[in-house]
């Protein structure tokens, strides 16, 4: 066996060990506990076959590949990936209609700068599309921010001009939308439905005082919860399209302790029923 080329360690402020591998990407993140680390680190660094690491951590950094067989050539997987992502016969493309939002959530890292696409932008992602598509064998947009409410216009723009260009071409368009759902009324989703947008992730962060803790309004002293899981009811009552998914995300941080049953409860009630919404959980991060 031989260490990966591509691991990555540091300490944070307990001493544990922070480990990544970059040919892993996230699933490989790993933390030492501040006994084993100086072990890890030793061996991590070169200076010693095992230097005193327990079987159970040697085992886990096999498990997501820190230590590899000697045989095993990263170099070949490595451009095996990069030619995957060159020749994905369906282009996928992110698109920032704004950078503004109108949620101020704790957890968030953006600095929300007052800036919408421009229509110089807007043309040039066109003619990239005109010059590009043919090659590919479908078209994938996806509709992020900021918050990308705040600039419906031009995505319904943009759309129609990307479905000409697809008709042209005879390519499948299809799309989806990360959004706060504050804005997300029903007469808003069925004309994103008519931009192609069958895909929305739309936060909840749990319980109705977590999820106003967490994501406040910019500026209106509000409910976001009851904002957003409305236009959600609305949606499930009044769209009768069945090709449409909603991915309700929660990003559970350490108020949620002694809250999650509950949450589970409350929407399992109000969306268990429907097959079109589904859940998913993760952790906020430091």
């Amino acid at each position: 066996m031989k260490l990966s080329k591509y691991n990555y360690f540091t300490r944070n402020e307990n001493q544990e060990l922070l480990l990544f591998n970059t040919m892993n990407g996230s699933n490989s993140f790993m933390k030492v506990s501040r006994e084993n680390a100086s072990a890890a680190e030793e061996f991590l660094s070169g200076k010693g076959d095992d230097c005193g690491l327990s079987r159970s951590l040697y085992d886990e950094l096999v498990k997501w590949g820190y230590v590899i067989p000697d045989d095993f050539d990263e170099e070949v997987l490595l451009r095996e990936i990069y030619v995957d992502s060159i020749s994905d016969p369906k282009l996928q493309i992110t698109i920032l209609p704004t950078e503004q939002c109108n949620f101020r959530c704790k957890y968030c890292y953006e600095s929300f700068p007052d800036k919408v696409m421009s229509e110089e932008t807007q043309n040039a992602v066109l003619l990239f599309l005109k010059k590009n598509l043919s090659k590919y064998s479908a078209l994938h947009i996806s509709w992020f921010g900021g918050e990308p409410l705040l600039a419906l216009d031009i995505i319904e723009r943009l759309s129609e001009k990307i479905k000409e260009i697809c008709a042209f071409y005879k390519k499948a368009f299809t799309a989806s939308i990360t959004t706060n759902g504050f804005l997300l009324d029903v007469d808003t989703f069925k004309r994103l439905l008519k931009c192609n947008v069958l895909y929305y992730q739309i936060t909840v962060d749990g319980t109705k005082e977590i999820h106003d803790a967490q994501r406040p309004h910019e500026h209106l002293h509000v409910s976001t919860y009851d904002k957003v899981v409305g236009n959600l009811k609305e949606i499930k009552s009044h769209v009768k399209n069945g090709m449409f998914r909603i991915t309700i995300r929660s990003n559970f941080s350490k108020l949620h302790f002694g809250k999650i049953e509950e949450y589970k409860k409350n929407f399992a009630g109000l969306f268990g029923d429907d097959k079109r919404f589904q859940f998913l959980v993760r952790p906020v991060m430091d």
